[in-house]
């Protein structure tokens, strides 16, 4: 497992997938890989704005997923079994 920090690209905050998150600030999160870092940052509190949708709506993409807006990179690798 390794430590990923995933940063918002500012230059690129009018995307519409935007919407999708109430989070523009960095996180960091312990993943394998970096797709398994997208997800959990994209289920991290605030990093989706599911609390503001109404019941039945279809889900926005997440930006956090979007390697064009969201840049990501290992921190620490050799964290071990998590």
């Amino acid at each position: 497992m390794a430590l990923w920090r995933l940063t918002p690209d500012p230059d690129r905050f009018d995307h519409p997938l935007w919407s999708g998150s109430l989070n523009r600030e960095p996180v960091s999160v312990i993943a394998a890989d970096e797709v398994q870092a997208r997800e959990r940052a994209t289920e991290m509190d605030n990093n989706d704005n599911a609390a503001l949708r109404t019941a039945g709506a279809d889900a926005p993409l997440s930006p956090w997923k979007d390697s064009s807006l969201v840049h990501a990179e290992v921190v620490r690798f050799d964290l071990g079994p998590y």
